[in-house]
């Protein structure tokens, strides 16, 4: 083995043109030289960005693609993120073979333990010679500068670094065969629906002109029961802050968006890695959600055609009669309401943010979607998540069971279906389950 006497980092460190002497060079270029020749390509990455791992394997040519062996290691912690990344596993790996690679040459795994995977290993092996990448870029867009990484790149073989690899992959699966047989029946039904995601969305459109502590918050709320006579205020804000949309007269829209609720969750079981839905519901939550979405696409650009008819002059002007109306009020009140530094500079550096917002088309149809449908990851492998998911769905299976009102609809078809009695209790209801699967499987139906 030999260790190239060049450092490579991610990006050019201030002032100093580390890229133009000897001693350095730029990663991500390095990295696309070296897999363009692989036969072999493997990442194991703590973390990842599916966009970078397509980028560098779009790099090799179609029909080196084609005779390729791809083995792609991530990690996650042991949260949701865990079960999220399942998910993202499998796209990941229809991706690739999307592209060019043969199903049967691509491996991508999630290393799961107690603690998280935080190697960054790069191997290419052309034809013979393996190259690999040892140091601190996650396979992401970190390798292109978005932070400051550094690796060394080993050229030759290396048998430990073989043997790391392949025990990566061995312990990944080693806890897949140690569940009993009722509860791998269980496991088997459960991974026949789907999960139900709310994705995270960023679409605040009030502006907090002010902190204020949550003592001088409370003096507020019990103000609020009266009119604070603020123009565009929006008491749910922590700052008391300005809304935008009610600036520009589309105050309406975001009513209309809080009461076109997707009424998903009737069928659903809600799990601690999100909500669970057999696959005979699947169709009514995707024709539901496909109206929702279209009708919150529409509101969306009918706010970005607002904002963009309204000067930013006109919106300035109506911002300093809140501002100079929420002063009155917080002195009304005794409340001690601390001004942002730079008010002006911040409040149109906030404007522009939303216009851009509004002017990506990408952005308003991600932000048009209320929740993300994905068939049910094989988690199993992981006895911690495998148990923690089965345990949230008993759970929340007996308590609406036992909860006062009327029972939503799953709950009720699985009551009938599993045979499950009044005020049941978490244990006998998973130890029924447990053998009403090992037993007739194919006996459940909705």
């Amino acid at each position: 083995m030999r260790i190239t006497d060049v450092a490579y980092i991610s990006r050019e460190i201030e002032n100093a043109a580390l890229f133009s002497v000897p001693e350095f060079a730029n990663l991500s270029e390095a990295l696309e030289d070296d897999v363009k020749g692989a036969t072999r390509i493997i990442i194991v990455s703590g973390y990842f960005g599916e966009e970078y791992i397509l980028k560098l394997l779009e790099k090799p040519t179609k029909q080196r693609r084609a005779k390729c062996t791809v083995q792609i290691i991530l990690g996650y912690d042991n949260t949701t993120e865990f079960v999220y990344g399942k998910v993202k596993e499998e796209a990941l790996r229809n991706a690739i073979i999307s592209i060019g690679y043969k199903s049967k040459r691509v491996t991508v795994r999630l290393f799961k333990d107690s603690v998280p995977l935080h190697t960054k290993l790069y191997g290419f092996l052309r034809t013979t010679a393996p190259i690999w990448y040892v140091g601190s870029a996650n396979a992401s867009s970190a390798v292109e500068g978005r932070r400051h990484e550094l690796m060394f790149r080993v050229s030759g073989k290396s048998e430990a670094l073989e043997k790391y690899v392949d025990a990566l992959l061995k312990h990944r699966s080693s806890g897949e065969q140690t569940s009993g047989g009722q509860i791998r029946a269980f496991q088997e039904y459960l991974s026949s629906g789907s999960l139900v995601f709310k994705p995270t969305r960023y679409r605040r459109f009030t502006y907090d002109a002010f902190s204020i502590n949550p003592t001088e918050r409370k003096k507020i709320s019990d103000q609020l029961g009266k009119d604070s006579r603020v123009p565009h205020s929006d008491p749910g804000a922590e700052g008391f802050g300005f809304n935008l949309l009610s600036a520009i007269g589309m105050a309406l829209e975001t009513k209309k968006e809080k009461t076109a609720t997707l009424r998903f969750r009737r069928y659903c079981v809600e799990t601690a890695y999100g909500y669970w839905v057999p696959q005979i519901y699947v169709r009514k939550i995707e024709g539901a959600l496909a109206n929702s979405r279209a009708s919150e696409e529409a509101a969306l650009r009918r706010i970005s055609i607002a904002l963009a008819a309204k000067p930013e002059s006109e919106i300035f002007s109506e911002f300093q009669k809140y501002r100079s109306s929420a002063e009155a009020f917080f002195k009304r009140l005794k409340v001690k309401a601390i001004p942002k530094k730079d008010l002006e500079s911040s409040f149109y550096s906030f404007l522009n943010v939303r216009q851009a917002w509004l002017n990506d088309a990408g952005w308003i149809r991600r932000n048009a979607s209320k929740i993300t449908i994905s068939r049910m990851p094989d988690i199993w492998s992981d006895e911690n998540a495998a148990e923690a998911f089965i345990t949230s769905f008993v759970d929340d299976l007996v308590a609406a069971l036992n909860a006062p009102g009327q029972t939503p609809l799953i709950y009720r078809v699985l009551q009938k279906n599993f045979h499950i009695s009044s005020a049941p209790d978490a244990k006998t209801v998973r130890e029924e389950l447990t053998k009403l699967f090992s037993v007739h499987p194919e006996n459940v139906s909705y």
